[in-house]
C-alpha cells in the first residue's frame, strides 16, 4: 500500500493502537469528562467566546451596532434600487444610460478575459511565485 517500509509499519502500528484506544478505559474516562463539561457549559457565553470560530470582535457590542447599521443601509439601498428600476420604465434618459451599460457589459463579455490576465505583468509575477523550479536533481 505504501512505498516506504517504515511508513507502512508506522501505519500498521497506528491502526493497532487506535483500535485498542476505542475500547480502552482512557477513552471512556475522557468521554465522560467531556460529556460532563458539555453539560456544565451548556448555554455559556464564556464557552461560546472561547470555542467559537468567530473572533472576539464578533461578540462585542460595537460590532453588533455596526452590523445593525450595515443591515439598515443595505435595506435602504435595496429600496433605492427598486425605485430606480421603476424609473427605468418611465424615464427616457435613464433607459438610455442603462442600455449603454448593458451594451458595455456585452463588449466586456466578448473580449477574452483570459488573454488579458495572462498578458498582465502582475498576474505573471503571482504565477511565477507558485511555479516550481525545474533546476536540480529530482530526488523521487
Amino acid at each position: 500500500m505504501y512505498n516506504s517500509i517504515i511508513v507502512r509499519y508506522l501505519v500498521k502500528l497506528w491502526d493497532f493502537f487506535s483500535g485498542y484506544y476505542e475500547k480502552s478505559f482512557v477513552k471512556k474516562a475522557t468521554d465522560a469528562k467531556l460529556g460532563f463539561l458539555r453539560y456544565i457549559f451548556k448555554g455559556s457565553v464564556v464557552k461560546d467566546v472561547f470555542t467559537s470560530d468567530k473572533s472576539l470582535i464578533d461578540f462585542s457590542f460595537f460590532y453588533k451596532i455596526y452590523s445593525w447599521l450595515v443591515d439598515i443601509i443595505n435595506k435602504i439601498l435595496k429600496i433605492i434600487n427598486l425605485s430606480f428600476k421603476r424609473l427605468e420604465v418611465s424615464s427616457i434618459f435613464f433607459s438610455l444610460i442603462s442600455g449603454f451599460n448593458k451594451s458595455f457589459n456585452k463588449v466586456i463579455d466578448k473580449t477574452n478575459i483570459k488573454e488579458i490576465l495572462l498578458d498582465s505583468i502582475i498576474f505573471k509575477f503571482i504565477i511565477s511565485l507558485f511555479s516550481a523550479d525545474e533546476v536540480g536533481d529530482q530526488w523521487w
